[in-house]
């Protein structure tokens, strides 16, 4: 086995030179510097260290302060409108509660809380002027509202009422509460405004019921309320004399439009029982109807019937004859039928039932039927212009007395069995409508009953269709009269399903064909011979039309 022999070292130590370091020495005021220096720069970085966690704990206590500044600025407005200053002082010491700051350092702690303290302090006393200023507004405002009570109880007509709001204003002005709420100034110009504000309403309650007195009394108003308040009551008593002549008249107008309606009614009544009395001499039951001279007179003397409506009366119970005025019957029929409103015929019914003239010159079966026309339609307004159209073109047919043949021709052409004929045809249909005829079967009832020279022609302007191209009306009907109604129906319903005409102007159209059939009866009834079923207008008597049934 091999053995590691270990020889002893030969070297021999030397001698050791130590470095000599009096040469590298600085000076001790070099050494002094360089020390404060560095001790400087220490203390510049504590500083820098606590400036900087000064500004972060101010960061941090400010974020905090903007939460505490939204709960307090929620409460302070909902205390602004208060008048309870216990309420308010509930809601915002709720408001002033500090949050939660264990999590916060001490000197965040400290920066919330003096800040919390010194704002409640400020918000506090600003709160106590908000509130006592509501409570101190609402209670002036809840007294002024107790003399505005008592002012209107002072200016009562009621004797009574006056004593007693007269003692409370008393009680008002004499209470310690009210003098410490208002003070000795505000108290008084409190009682001086409630002296002027009774003034002015019981001025207002005398204009309401006598306005001419508030007007003699100008003077004493300029002197108690001044010009300009003065010449604004005046003006109110002028608006109110003015109005109260204007209802007055308004209803003296009606009370006569009453009067005069109720006489018409009456008249009408009477008139009946007379003309059954004509048709029906030997019946005892209809003669022990009729009223006596003295019931006449009665009824005169109440105002029941007009005086020209009593002397009309009374001319019937002595039988004496009466001749109806045609072309007075024709004029009044004429009037009617150009009327556009219900005001308008319940105008000319007041004009018949008092005009002398008229009650002197037509019977009164006609002024009975006249007036029994007029109160249906007045009933049922919606029948109204119907009635026109067809009464309208009835007296066209018939001659059109008092209208346009008139002006076109003059009243040469017109002769006495003319005026004659036209007045007994319209009274006809005035008869069928009061027996519940619509207007339009009225009309085609009389021309069954008129001369076939005034049966109007198929042709007339009144009866086309307005929407349907036919150059010669009478020529279509008569090459096939079966289907030829049939045809134009069908020929408007094609137009109204393409939207080529409206729906109006359907139905118009087809209440003009019904129309033109119905006349087509009409005169085949009359006279089947196909030369006067399809007589052509201008070949026959005065027949002649204006216009069309609508617009």
């Amino acid at each position: 086995m091999a053995t590691l022999k270990i020889y002893r070292s030969q070297a021999q130590t030397g001698n050791v030179q130590v470095p000599q370091f009096g040469q590298l020495a600085i000076p001790i005021e070099y050494a002094q510097q360089q020390g404060k220096a560095i001790s400087q720069i220490g203390k510049v970085y504590e500083q820098f260290k606590a400036e900087e966690r000064e500004t972060i704990n101010e960061n941090r206590a400010s974020e905090i302060k903007n939460q505490i500044n939204k709960k307090i600025a929620t409460a302070y407005g909902s205390v602004s409108n208060l008048t309870d200053l216990n309420q308010a002082e509930a809601i915002m010491n709720q408001a002033f509660e500090a949050p939660d700051l264990t999590s916060e350092n001490r000197q965040v702690q400290k920066l919330v809380k003096d800040y919390l303290s010194k704002k409640q302090t400020s918000i506090g006393l600003d709160v106590f002027k908000t509130v006592t200023t509501n409570y101190t507004n609402e209670t002036q405002t809840n007294k002024s509202s107790i003399l505005s009570k008592l002012a209107i109880d002072r200016a009562s007509n009621d004797p009574y009422v006056r004593a007693v709001a007269e003692k409370e204003m008393d009680v008002f002005f004499q209470s310690k509460e009210n003098y410490r709420l208002f003070g000795p100034k505000g108290l008084e110009k409190l009682k001086l405004d409630s002296e002027l504000l009774t003034k002015e309403l019981q001025v207002k309650f005398r204009t309401k019921n006598d306005p001419m007195a508030t007007l003699a009394s100008e003077q004493e108003i300029f002197t108690i309320f001044g010009p300009q308040k003065g010449a604004a009551i005046l003006e109110e008593a002028r608006a109110k004399l003015t109005a109260n002549n204007i209802n007055e008249r308004k209803y003296l107008e009606l009370e006569h439009s009453n009067t005069v309606a109720q006489q018409s009614t009456n008249f009408t009544v009477l008139a009946d029982r007379f003309v059954d009395a004509r048709n029906h001499k030997d019946n005892k039951d209809i003669l022990g109807e009729l009223p006596t001279f003295d019931q006449l007179y009665d009824y005169k003397r109440e105002g029941k019937i007009s005086e020209g409506q009593y002397n009309l009366l009374i001319r019937v119970a002595n039988d004496e004859s009466i001749d109806t005025d045609i072309e007075l019957i024709n004029l009044i029929n004429n009037d009617l039928i150009t009327s556009k409103t219900t005001a308008d015929i319940q105008q000319l019914q007041e004009v018949v039932n008092s005009n002398d003239d008229i009650l002197k010159n037509i019977d009164v079966k006609d002024i009975a039927s006249f007036n029994k026309i007029i109160s249906k339609l007045k009933s049922d307004p919606t029948k109204f212009d119907e009635y026109k159209e067809y009464a309208n073109i009835l007296k066209i047919n018939m001659g059109d007395i008092g209208g346009a043949a008139s002006i076109l021709f003059g009243s040469g052409g017109i002769t006495n069995q003319d005026k004659i004929e036209t007045a007994t045809a319209l009274s006809q249909f005035n008869q069928l409508v009061l027996n519940n005829y619509k207007p339009q079967e009225a009309y085609l009832k009389v021309l069954g009953t008129i001369t076939k020279e005034k049966v109007p022609t198929l042709d007339s302007a009144n009866f086309k269709p307005v929407n349907v191209r036919i150059d010669n009306m009478l020529e279509h009907i008569k090459k096939n009269p079966q289907d030829a109604f049939k045809s134009l129906e069908t020929d408007l319903a094609t137009k109204l399903k393409n939207k080529q005409i409206t729906i109006l102007d359907f139905k118009q159209d087809i209440e003009r064909l019904d129309l033109l059939k119905d006349v087509y009866e009409v005169r085949k009834k009359i006279n089947n011979d196909p030369t006067f079923i399809f007589q052509a207008a201008g070949s026959q008597g005065f027949n002649f039309s204006l216009g069309e049934i609508k617009k």
